[in-house]
C-alpha cells in the first residue's frame, strides 16, 4: 500500500510539473506571451530539485522497508535525471538541432514515391516564398532609407506597395 502511495504521489508531482505548471506560468492574450518565461525555467528547476530531495529524504528518513526505498530512490532518479536535462536544455548544451536537420532530410529523401505534380507544387511554393521575403526585405530597406529623411514610415510602406 505504501509503494501504491509513493508511485502515485510522484506520479501526481510529475503531472503537475510537467503539464501543469508550464500551462499555468505561460499567460498569453493571442500571439503575446505575457508572462515571463524565466520565471517558468525557475519554478521548474526548484520544483523538479525539490522532488528529488524530497524522494531522497523520504528513502534516507521516513521510508522503512527495502521494496519502498527502492521505490524512492527510482524516482530520486528520475527527478534528477529530468533536473539535469532541463539544466542542460537552459544553459544551451542540450538542443534539437540534429533532430530538426534528419527530420528535414528525412522529407527531402523520402522512401514514398512522389508524383511530379506535388513535387513541381512544392518547388513552385517554394520560389513564391523566397521571392516574398526578397520584396519585404526591399520593402524595409526602402523604408528605412526613406525614413532617415523624416518622411513617415507607413506613407513610404504604402507608397512602395501601390
Amino acid at each position: 500500500m505504501l509503494r501504491f502511495f509513493i508511485i502515485t504521489t510522484n506520479c501526481a508531482m510529475l503531472a503537475l510539473l510537467l503539464i501543469g505548471l508550464p500551462a499555468a506560468t505561460r499567460a498569453h492574450f493571442g500571439n503575446v506571451q505575457l508572462s515571463s518565461a524565466s520565471s517558468g525555467r525557475l519554478l521548474m528547476f526548484w520544483g523538479l530539485g525539490i522532488a528529488a530531495a524530497a524522494n531522497i529524504l523520504a528513502a534516507l528518513i521516513f521510508i522503512k522497508g527495502r521494496k519502498q526505498k527502492i521505490v524512492c530512490w527510482e524516482w530520486a532518479a528520475v527527478f534528477g535525471a529530468l533536473l539535469l536535462a532541463h539544466w542542460a536544455f537552459t544553459r544551451g548544451y542540450l538542443n534539437f538541432d540534429w533532430l530538426k536537420q534528419s527530420l528535414a532530410l528525412v522529407a527531402e529523401t523520402s522512401l514514398i514515391p512522389q508524383n511530379a505534380a506535388a513535387t513541381s507544387r512544392r518547388k513552385s511554393m517554394r520560389l513564391q516564398f523566397q521571392n516574398r521575403d526578397r520584396i519585404r526585405r526591399e520593402i524595409a530597406r526602402e523604408i528605412g532609407a526613406h525614413s532617415i529623411h523624416g518622411r513617415n514610415r507607413r506613407s513610404n510602406f504604402l507608397r512602395l506597395l501601390n
